[in-house]
């Protein structure tokens, strides 16, 4: 497993990012499109990464780059590809490129779906936190959704205060100016 760094400019992959993002995101979880290309090309933080077994794209992954942490926006294997371990093997890239903790956002684990969706981060090393997160909406009149966040730490095992998690995603990640 590779990862490779891409924007919009190689037309051909981000387009499948976008393919991908829309199919395995609601739209309330995932912002429009043309603002997903702006940040792509404009945040220096923002990074879009194309998952690849040898030569061939599996997936992708969005990050961003903070001081105290990584938060991974959306990660998804292509549909035909899941349950072939590529999510999991995604993750160990990730964990090793990087010492800093990484966090997540999850839907609440209410149903089969989303229980399995927080099980395998959970296998991953991941830990829930037993906060209440909201998520602000992607888009002007959307609604807020209701999440947990979910933390992977290194060796050290120190989690980012929660107060500074909430608060750099909103502000950051969402555009809430007066986050706290």
């Amino acid at each position: 497993m590779n990862t490779t760094t891409i924007d919009t400019s190689d037309k051909e992959l981000f387009g499948l990012v976008e393919r991908l993002i829309t199919e395995a995101f609601p739209e309330e979880e995932r912002r429009p499109l043309e603002a997903f290309r702006s940040i792509a090309d404009s945040d220096d933080r923002f990074s879009v990464m194309i998952l690849n077994d040898g030569d061939t794209p599996v997936g992708f992954i969005t990050l961003w780059d903070f001081e105290r942490f990584i938060y991974v926006e959306h990660f998804a294997i292509l549909s035909e590809l899941r349950c072939r371990h590529y999510g999991a093997r995604a993750l160990e890239v990730l964990h090793r490129s990087d010492r800093r903790p990484i966090v997540l956002e999850v839907e609440l684990p209410t149903d089969d779906l989303t229980r399995r969706r927080v099980a395998f981060y959970k296998r991953a090393g991941f830990s829930l936190l037993p906060y209440d997160y909201t998520q602000p909406p992607y888009r002007h009149g959307g609604a807020s959704l209701p999440m947990k966040i979910m933390v992977w730490t290194p060796e050290s095992g120190v989690i980012p205060d929660f107060g500074l998690i909430r608060s750099t995603l909103h502000r950051e990640v969402y555009g809430i100016i007066d986050a706290q």
